[in-house]
């Protein structure tokens, strides 16, 4: 099954790309600067190996192309901002379970496919996880944590589902090289639009240039084997392999910014992973 060997190198690569989108917090570099050039980066590597896939641009690319570039600043933004706050072990767990769950619904709502018992129980189980965490957050930092899952955790959810979505459009639409080209310069754009709104300074810009381009390196890797996945496999199947980087994530996490791995986290990192099993499995 090929599509499984590249879906087990995007989740490895988003893993570790994951765990590194804490540096902006923890370097108390900006982070819009940071999203800025891991798309420039990305954007290069898309150019020089994908260069001969221009004239296959279409306007249905740039369209694609630009719904996913704001959508996954978004994204980004979101993510970078809620781990000023949050481990990153707590973050993702909860977050990518739930765009999951909400993938599942939304094929059963939008696409009348039906939801199996074992998918219900696996929905059930991402409620529960959430609840339980929030529910536990007893002491201020922690209610804090908590206020902050709920205000970014929201948004990022949303913009996880709704990018999914349109790399499968573009995967049956287009084609996924020049897609490539077209989403980072398109995020690109939109960040230097944003740039010019907040007046941000080039000093500011270019502090953040080392991990922004890192981020994007590993972006276009991951990207690259994820949209190649998706051509070649289903794509509830992708979309669940992918969706377990959340583990990679969690131990990368321990070793970079020495976040502990709690008995309380291990197995909130467990449930979610049993959740995503379950929904698969349905």
């Amino acid at each position: 099954m090929p599509w499984f060997i590249y879906s087990i190198a995007a989740t490895t690569i988003f893993g570790i790309l994951m765990a590194l989108y804490k540096f902006p917090a923890a370097k108390s570099l900006n982070k819009t600067a940071a999203v800025f050039w891991s798309f420039v980066s990305s954007g290069v590597l898309a150019f020089i190996f994908f260069f001969n896939d221009l004239p296959t641009i279409t306007m249905t690319t740039v369209l694609i192309a630009g719904f996913w570039g704001i959508s996954f600043t978004f994204l980004s933004l979101l993510q970078m901002k809620a781990l000023d706050y949050i481990e990153t072990n707590t973050l993702y767990p909860i977050t990518t379970t739930l765009s999951l769950s909400i993938a599942v619904l939304a094929a059963f709502i939008g696409f009348n496919e039906s939801v199996s018992l074992l998918q219900g129980l696996g929905i059930l189980l991402v409620v529960a996880i959430v609840y339980l965490f929030l529910s536990s957050s007893k002491s201020k930092k922690k209610r804090v944590g908590a206020n902050m899952l709920l205000l970014f955790g929201t948004g990022i959810v949303f913009f996880s589902a709704f990018n999914k979505i349109l790399q499968k459009i573009a995967v049956d639409s287009v084609n996924i090289y020049s897609y490539q080209i077209m989403q980072y310069v398109c995020g690109a754009l939109f960040v230097s639009l944003l740039f010019l709104i907040r007046k941000t300074k080039p000093k500011d810009i270019m502090k953040s240039a080392p991990i922004g381009s890192t981020l994007g390196i590993l972006g276009f890797l991951g990207g690259l084997a994820y949209l190649t996945a998706l051509s070649l496999g289903p794509f509830s199947l992708v979309a669940s392999v992918h969706s377990l980087y959340i583990f990679i994530t969690a131990i990368v996490a321990v070793f970079l910014f020495q976040e502990k791995l709690t008995p309380k986290k291990i197995a909130l990192v467990l449930v979610a992973i049993a959740a995503l099993v379950l929904i698969r499995l349905g």
